[in-house]
């Protein structure tokens, strides 16, 4: 069905023109920018989403022929997924971004380096090279 210019007329001919003319074209401006975020996270993220247009018409409650139109505009924009982290527990149930049980290449082990020292505190273990020798003493 052909239509007449809409802009031309106060009569609303179609949808279209009703978005474009109602609040000066609130409804349609709220949806042009939840399409365009849309379309970016479509591009960003792969995953589709929507844009929805509800247009509710009811009587109006003390009117005669008056009719209420409202307008809704809500969007469902896909958000990209937060990659896993890895963490691990300690005893108490807290996390930690390293495992609390790994030793660092850099610890070393106390016990060990104390007996060393005693060891050689004692002369044990020490030793020189004299003539191509090795040498207690």
């Amino acid at each position: 069905m052909p239509y007449p210019q809409n802009s031309d007329t106060e009569q609303v001919f179609t949808a279209g023109h009703l978005l474009i003319s109602m609040r000066n074209g609130a409804a349609n401006d709220r949806a042009t920018v939840e399409l365009e975020k849309l379309v970016q996270a479509v591009m960003q993220t792969g995953k589709s989403g929507d844009v929805t247009i509800k247009i509710k018409v009811s009587k109006l409650k003390d009117g005669d022929t008056e009719q209420k139109v409202d307008i809704v505009v809500k969007s469902s924009i896909p958000v990209g997924d937060i990659p896993a982290g890895i963490y691990y527990p300690n005893d108490d149930g807290s996390l930690h971004r390293t495992d609390p049980r790994q030793l660092s290449m850099l610890d070393r082990d106390r016990e060990q380096d104390e007996r060393n020292n005693e060891r050689n505190l004692a002369g044990v273990g020490r030793g020189r090279v004299i003539d191509g020798e090795f040498a207690r003493g």
